[in-house]
Formats: structure tokens, sequence, C-alpha cells
């Protein structure tokens, strides 16, 4: 299935050309970081201003960081103006997004109505569902849904087609990248926006890959985003793709998750794809952005088929839980 239009937010900046550097072998700038004491390096979007990029400025007031992110990446994908036109309820939208953590801000005045009177390095239930909960802002938990999103991209493009939210594994953008070819190959739809989105420097996104052995680690925190606009002819396209469960290897019982590794599903979808790809990875250049990781290596790799530095690539990822996901692209 054809792509015929790609965005991307990423630590190398706003834009899919900047996300190239990550092919060329360039590690993007990160913000050095010590709070934790288990990382000196965040991966930021550089000069990121949702004001300046996401339209509706007052939705911003009820949108997470990985929202804010997706809006940015689904509207540069989708100013290809390859499905302008298009009936809206003929435009499928499926996403991937990390957990949608609650800023420190949001929940400042919250937390610290509910300390314990008797000990005010406690929390107390019973005031965090009284004074606390008067204390949070109604609007606040809109942020943390895990389809909210997703429902600001369809929100801000207007798109009324079959919808699906997956999270928060990096194998999940690559899953929604599947669904979405296959909900135009099979007439569901006449163009299928894939978006993945995810943002790994809070501090429970950071425990996280503390208890996954990620870290301490070669890897660092990062966030971004990524969008793929399929439909019609193109000159690159999803070649092949699948999703299942990987072995997980349970010898490690200081890690929450255990190892896990991909098995012989890439293999398979190699050989589906006609057998021959580069095998391309962001990781080493950008950090982990976690759900947003597989689709933001989608992207560059199709920008660097297209350019003609690769016939075809190979994008592998592996979640916590060894779910994994395979794509091929390459010239259609």
């Amino acid at each position: 299935m054809g792509v015929v239009g790609i965005g991307a937010v990423s630590p190398f900046g706003v834009g899919v050309d900047p996300l190239r550097g990550a092919l060329r072998g360039e590690i993007a700038a990160g913000e050095p970081d010590d709070r934790w004491g288990i990382t000196s390096r965040l991966g930021i979007v550089p000069a990121f201003k949702a004001r300046k990029l996401v339209p509706d400025r007052k939705a911003i007031k009820i949108m997470s960081r990985d929202a804010q992110l997706a809006v940015v990446a689904a509207l540069e994908a989708w100013g290809s103006g390859a499905a302008e036109g298009a009936e809206a309820e003929r435009v499928g939208l499926f996403g991937a997004a990390g957990y949608e953590t609650a800023a420190l801000s949001d929940v400042l005045d919250m937390m610290a109505t509910s300390r314990d009177p008797d000990d005010l390095h406690r929390l107390s239930v019973a005031r965090l569902y009284g004074h606390g909960r008067d204390a949070y802002h109604p609007l606040a938990p809109l942020k943390t849904l895990p389809n909210m999103a997703l429902f600001h991209v369809g929100m801000t493009l207007g798109l009324r087609g079959p919808q699906l939210a997956l999270g928060s594994s990096s194998a999940a953008g690559l899953a929604a990248l599947g669904e979405a070819h296959d909900a135009v190959k099979y007439g569901d739809v006449d163009f299928a926006l894939a978006v993945a989105t995810d943002s790994m420097t809070s501090l429970s996104r950071i425990e996280a890959m503390v208890e996954a052995g990620m870290l301490p680690g070669t890897t660092w925190p990062a966030e971004g985003a990524a969008a793929v606009l399929l439909g019609g002819d193109a000159d690159v396209g999803i070649l092949a793709w699948e999703a299942g469960q990987a072995p997980v290897h349970d010898d490690e019982p200081a890690l929450s998750y255990g190892r896990a590794e991909a098995g012989e599903l890439p293999d398979r979808v190699l050989a589906a794809a006609g057998g021959e790809a580069v095998d391309v990875d962001v990781r080493g250049s950008c950090g982990f952005a976690g759900a947003a990781e597989g689709l933001l290596t989608v992207v560059a790799a199709i920008q660097a088929v297209r350019e003609g530095a690769i016939a075809a690539a190979r994008v592998t990822a592996v979640g916590f839980a060894g779910d994994v996901a395979c794509v091929v692209v390459g010239r259609t």
C-alpha cells in the first residue's frame, strides 16, 4: 500500500528532514538531567512550542505532551495533500501512545492539599478523595486518558472513519501502521493515517525504563511522534508486516518484565517482502521514545528509500512484555 504522506517530531527537531540525521549516524542533542541519578541525558524535542504549531490553541489546555507531539506529526503527514477532498468517513485513524502522565503543575495543588496533617510527608487517602479532589482541575484528567492523543488528531483533521488506539509499547506503532495498511488494502477506507507518540521523559516513564532494565544503560529517555498516511499509488509502500508475541526469558528476577527477543517473526516478514532489506534503528541516535520509536524508525526508513539511499528497510520493535512487530518498507 502506497505511502502518500509522512510526518515526524523527534529529538532532532520538528519535521522529517531533521530525523534523517539518525540514519546518518548523528546523535541528537540531549538535555542534561541528573535529578534521579539514573541518566545524564534526555532526548527532548528542541524548541517545541505547541502554541505555534497546533491550530486550536484552546485545545492545548487539555492536551498532554504526547497529544501535542502527535498532532504536529499528523499535520505534517496530512499536509502532503494526497487525501484532500476525501470523505471524512472514508479516512481511518490508527494510533499508538504511551501512558499520558499528568504534568506536575496539574497535580501539585491536589497533592499538597492531600497531605496528612499529622505527618506532612505522607498522603491521606481521605483527604485525597475530599479536599485533594476539589483542588484537581476538572479538565486535567482528560490529558491522561489513553486514547486522547488519537482523539486530538482526529478532531484537528476532522476525521470520522474507523479508529483504533493502541499503546504503550514500541511495537504498538508498527501494529497501528499494519492495521492502517490492511484497512486500505481491504477497502474499509480510502486513506488511513497511522500515528504513534510518546514522551519517556517524565519520572514515571523513566522508572518504567529502570524496571525493564534499560537504565542505567546505553540508551536514554526520549520523546517524539510520527505519522504515516497511506492510500492510493506511491513510490514507497508497506511490503509486508506482522505483529505477535515473542518469548520472554524470566531469568532475571530483579527485572519486572524479563528479557524478550523478536524470535522468528522478523524473518517471516522479510521473506514475505521478497527477502532483501536493510535493518534500520534510530534508538542509538534519538534515545528510547517508547510507543513512538517503531513508527519514527519507519518514517526515517521511508525517507531513506525515497532518496535512494536504500532499496528496502526492515523495522522491528519489541515491547517490554514481549509483544513484537515488524514492517518492511520499500519501492512499490
